[in-house]
């Protein structure tokens, strides 16, 4: 009797199994789907393919100048691509967010950053037919557009008060000079949508801090930049400057010295010294456009009447310029071809 008890358990248990309804399987079955991978357009892959990140994946690979925001070349140049793994899915169109970040102290001298999106990011660009699977997209995002998106943002500074970003009377941000790396920071995102109208927006952390080697794969979620200092250009130099310092002692605090962009591309003429004979304007290098560091080659600058026996003159040495805040700074090696090296001296410059 009890074989038969246990073999009749044994045949319900089989047909229980066999009628099992599949749907309620908690193993859910794997689904396509679509990811994308911005970088900084213009920076090269370095040809390593284990170095991750490249350079042109990192933030703040490429930022906004802080002079001549408005300019229509102004701005930041993007490339992205989306990816079907395995090719089911067609994006139809990526869209580009953008949040802004600005910092400021409040009342009680407590250091605040106010995210001026509301939370969930500004649309700032569509690209609306986007190329083939893991084939790049290029567009550009300029201060001028962050400026149009956000110009009528607030924030309570006072804790009370709402006051517009870009009006606010303690914080000057002229036309132009919308932005500072001091105080703002962008961080710009994306979503996919496939052309069955699926939107894909959210990722984990393995496609956003993608680990894999550098291929037409790779992924990530978001790219973050800033302002950099100001770039110098020569033809910010043109015009009047007024000495500051001269420990050459060819000029006095406030006598004028001319300055203009040139001869070559990233250099400028400064208008000194005052030798008599064989006069001609030092030339200064611009080696560095965001840093202002500067370069004077060795050159020959003239005679002095009083020092004829010296010969002719000539400076090498260093410096900082800047063409935004208007100041020159020149370390000089001064020489006289018969009389050899008098030592380093100090030129300052501001401009009138």
């Amino acid at each position: 009797m009890k074989k038969i008890i246990l073999l009749l358990l044994f045949v319900s248990g089989i047909a229980f199994q066999s009628c099992r309804d599949e749907a309620l399987n908690p193993v859910p079955k794997w689904e396509s789907g679509l990811h994308a991978f911005a970088v900084f357009d213009g920076i090269p892959f370095d040809g390593k393919l284990l170095n991750r990140p490249q350079a042109y994946e990192k933030n703040n690979a490429i930022n906004f100048n802080a002079n001549k925001q408005d300019d229509a070349a102004a701005g930041v140049p993007f490339k992205i691509r989306w990816v079907s793994l395995d090719n089911k899915l067609t994006a139809a169109k990526i869209e580009v967010y953008i949040k802004m970040f600005t910092s400021y102290s409040d009342p009680d001298g407590n250091p605040k950053v106010a995210e001026l999106s509301g939370g969930n990011g500004k649309l700032i660009t569509t690209i609306t037919t986007p190329a083939a699977n893991r084939q790049w997209n290029n567009f550009k995002i300029t201060p001028t557009q962050i400026y149009n998106l956000f110009k009528d943002a607030t924030v309570k500074y006072d804790k009370v008060n709402a006051v517009k970003v870009f009006e606010n009377p303690k914080q000057a941000r002229p036309k132009g000079e919308w932005f500072d790396g001091k105080t703002d920071s962008f961080k710009i995102f994306w979503k996919v949508t496939s052309t069955e109208g699926l939107v894909y927006e959210s990722w984990g952390p393995n496609l956003c801090g993608d680990p894999t080697a550098v291929s037409e794969a790779n992924s990530n979620c978001a790219l973050d930049f800033t302002i950099n200092g100001c770039e110098s250009v020569p033809s910010q130099f043109t015009g009047t400057w007024a000495v500051v310092e001269d420990s050459w002692a060819d000029y006095k605090v406030g006598d004028a010295i001319n300055v203009k962009a040139g001869p070559g591309a990233d250099e400028i003429t400064v208008g000194v010294f005052a030798t008599d004979i064989n006069h001609k304007d030092i030339v200064v290098k611009i080696a560095n456009k965001l840093t202002g560091a500067a370069t004077v080659a060795k050159q020959t600058y003239g005679t002095y009447t009083a020092y004829l026996k010296d010969g002719d003159y000539s400076a090498v040495g260093d410096g900082l310029v800047n063409g935004c805040a208007g100041s020159i700074s020149l370390n000089l090696e001064h020489a006289g071809v018969n009389s050899g090296s008098q030592g380093k001296f100090k030129l300052v410059l501001k401009r009138q």
